[in-house]
């Protein structure tokens, strides 16, 4: 199995689904699915994600250990990014959040040790956990100390860090 295509008449992707298929490089999640269930694309091979634009729920580390995975947009839909989502995917550079985001589990890119650019299409959600920068020396939670969060001029609830990372408009 190496790329999937799910159509807009799947409106879940169960928990484990494609858990461990290292040779699932590419999927394409149709504009049906509501929920991605937890650890759904765990340890693939996933080198590019789309979301459809139904999508508002993401399980717990439905897309972590992904090593291939270097750029993700979650799309407007989504309220809630959990904890542990994108863990672990140590080759994610940047990550674009849609404007529908109120609530924003801070571990969910733990260990992306590359990501340097978080990309926020709307007001700053509530940071659920410890700062997206975790000054520990563990490298299973290290993130990448250049991070930059980005936001459009017009954002509210930012100030000059969100989540102990630089903000830049």
């Amino acid at each position: 199995l190496t790329s999937v295509t799910i159509p807009d008449s799947v409106t879940s992707i169960g928990e484990g689904a494609f858990d461990d298929c290292p040779n699932l490089t590419s999927v394409t999640i149709g504009n049906g699915v509501i929920s991605i269930g937890g650890r759904a694309f765990l340890k693939t091979g996933l080198k590019s994600v789309t979301l459809g634009k139904s999508v508002t729920f993401i399980g717990y580390a439905a897309f972590s250990l992904i090593d291939n995975l270097t750029n993700v947009t979650i799309p407007d839909g989504v309220t809630n990014i959990g904890e542990s989502t994108f863990t672990h995917c140590k080759n994610l550079t940047s990550v674009t959040i849609g404007d529908s985001v109120t609530n924003f589990f801070t571990e969910a890119f733990f260990g992306c040790i590359r990501l340097t650019s978080i990309t926020f299409e709307g007001n700053a959600p509530e940071l659920l956990g410890n700062d997206l920068y975790d000054s520990t020396e563990d490298p299973r939670f290290r993130f990448n100390r250049n991070a930059k969060v980005y936001v459009k001029a017009n954002a509210t609830g930012f100030g000059t860090t969100f989540g102990g990372l630089p903000v830049c408009v």
